[in-house]
């Protein structure tokens, strides 16, 4: 096997690639130093021109930008599996260190990245928006605690911004809250009779499921007169006379019948209605578990 002796080292070693770098200034086609001792010239000669070497690359990449560019990307598609499992050993090795200055340089430009993340931000609102609408919804609980935990460790912060925010946009909150209001008529609404009935000390345990199913079983008609218009809560037997709030004690009714009823009782109120049937009567009983004969109820209010 052909050797070579390092002209830095004195060495000698096989003269292959794995011991001498390939050079055409020379004969034998491999550099005079070992790749050892190229190494080591090299940090050396860097330490000693740290600043000189800083200045002359920021100054090429200045100068050269699209080139540099176009020569990281092309380097990166043609090694990119080799660059990610050069990286991920490198940050497995060297966390704290990545770490420590990632904190250091950060401290250090701080208003140089809050300027720069003003400026992206403005340049791709509705892209960011709509990432973060998506990333909620697909991680709904991881969110929330986010938001809880965040809140415990910034309380007076947190409310701080939240009287800030009120105060300067008081008509987009009036705004917000009546459309919500409007396009959410049956939380309000049971919302409402709820804390009613607390006051009463009442069982107010009526939900909106409850009520989806309460209109689905009489199939989005008035209990009453059976007409097909927009629904409210009736109490069976009022709240002014003990009625509870429960799936046991309310039922649909049209505007009109809900008004006329008001809190007389059903069956001396009913019967003598125009609209009155048996059919919608026995219906209404059926689904409160009342005994049409002795017009007790039979199950005991539950939630």
């Amino acid at each position: 096997m052909q050797t070579k002796i390092c002209k830095k080292c004195g060495i000698e070693k096989p003269a292959t690639l794995e011991c001498f770098n390939k050079s055409k200034e020379y004969d034998d086609g491999f550099s005079y130093y070992c790749k050892t001792c190229l190494s080591e010239y090299k940090k050396q000669y860097y330490q000693n021109n740290k600043d000189k070497i800083k200045s002359k690359t920021k100054q090429y990449r200045n100068d050269n930008k699209s080139k540099v560019s176009e020569y990281k990307k092309s380097y990166y598609r043609d090694n990119k599996e080799k660059l990610s499992e050069y990286y991920k050993q490198y940050q497995k090795e060297n966390y704290e260190k990545i770490s420590e200055y990632k904190k250091l340089w950060t401290k250090e430009n701080e208003e140089k990245i809050k300027k720069s993340k003003k400026q992206f931000y403005k340049e791709n609102k509705p892209e960011i928006l709509l990432h973060v609408k998506q990333y909620a919804e697909t991680h709904k609980e991881r969110v929330r605690l986010y938001k809880k935990k965040y809140f415990e460790n910034n309380i007076e912060l947190c409310n701080d911004r939240t009287k800030q925010y009120a105060i300067k946009n008081k008509e987009k909150i009036r705004e917000k809250g009546r459309r919500w209001k409007k396009e959410n008529k049956d939380k309000v609404n049971i919302s409402t009779q709820k804390r009613y009935a607390r006051k009463r000390n009442l069982l107010n345990t009526f939900n909106l499921e409850q009520w989806i199913q309460c209109k689905e079983y009489f199939n989005n008609q008035c209990s009453y007169c059976g007409l097909v218009e927009e629904l409210t809560q009736d109490h069976f037997i009022a709240l002014s006379k003990g009625g509870e709030y429960t799936k046991n004690n309310i039922i649909p009714a049209c505007k009109s019948c809900n008004s006329k009823k008001h809190n007389k009782d059903f069956f001396d109120w009913h019967p003598k209605q125009p609209f009155y049937s048996k059919k919608r009567e026995q219906k209404i009983l059926k689904y409160l578990s009342y005994d049409p004969k002795t017009k007790i109820q039979q199950l005991a209010l539950s939630i």
